[in-house]
């Protein structure tokens, strides 16, 4: 039997907006090729959901309860690990850096490095020791509150402008601070990051850091996911959004402006 900790670990923890749903959509789409070289947990695989979940009610709510539930369910995810399994594990899912900034009143990543230090925590409780974890961010260098107010626009029913989100989160968008947070709060464990504007492709950038990029050739790969239609549309959204409209004709109405076929 191999030593407990002697997995490599890597937990990709977002952010929103960079990239994580094309690395996500890319890793589950390539899921039997990879298989064999890295056990992959993404967003929606049930034991991801089960750790990301607690993360994202304690950036909405701090309290004693949901930091209790992220190293709870920590423990549980990591306890579960076969320690004969020789694959590095890769889980990616943005909530594990907390909620969607402007919604359920989150206005930054405050809450991420705490978060992150209870799964280190729970880690260490686990192995022994720090060694074998490592985290990954993604980030944006530029049009990143414009990328988040889009989201909001399209799936919350948003009514804010975009000019109006931008003042009020500006802190929020530097987020190589919130990486650098991070990093001080997890140390010695390693904490890599790469700009969605720097690297040919998210999923490229974490095969290289996986030591897997000869894969990357035999990849298929889909569109690029949660793109912007224009400031046109925006407007259009935000007008839709800021209207009295409420049920079915709301919804056959917005899904008509993102070009999306109504349902049966």
């Amino acid at each position: 039997m191999r030593p407990k900790g002697t997995r490599r670990v890597i937990i990709h923890a977002g952010f929103h907006k960079t990239g994580t749903t094309t690395l996500q959509k890319t890793f589950e789409l390539n899921r039997a090729a990879l298989d064999e070289h890295v056990e992959l947990y993404l967003r929606y695989d049930f034991r991801t959901r089960l750790l990301a979940r607690p993360v994202r009610r304690f950036a909405a709510a701090r309290n004693k309860s949901a930091k209790d539930a992220i190293l709870d369910e920590a423990l549980l995810f990591f306890a579960g690990l076969d320690d004969n399994d020789p694959r590095p594990v890769f889980i990616s899912h943005e909530n594990l850096s907390g909620t969607f900034i402007g919604k359920d009143r989150v206005a930054n990543y405050a809450a991420a490095p705490i978060a992150i230090g209870l799964i280190q925590e729970a880690w260490r409780r686990v192995t022994g020791g720090t060694e074998g974890l490592e985290l990954l961010y993604s980030t944006r260098k530029t049009g990143w509150i414009a990328s988040c107010h889009w989201q909001r626009v399209r799936q919350d029913r948003e009514t804010r402008d975009l000019a109006t989100y931008e003042r009020q989160y500006a802190e929020a968008a530097d987020l190589d601070h919130a990486v650098d947070q991070i990093r001080d709060a997890v140390a010695p464990s390693p904490v890599h990051r790469f700009a969605i504007e720097e690297v040919a492709h998210p999923a490229l950038a974490a095969l290289d850091l996986l030591g897997l990029s000869e894969l990357w050739p035999m990849l298929d790969i889909p569109d690029n996911q949660n793109t912007t239609l224009g400031e046109d549309v925006r407007a259009r959204l935000l007008a839709l959004n800021r209207s009295s409209l409420q049920g079915a004709e709301f919804h056959t109405r917005r899904r008509a402006l993102l070009g999306l076929s109504q349902p049966d």
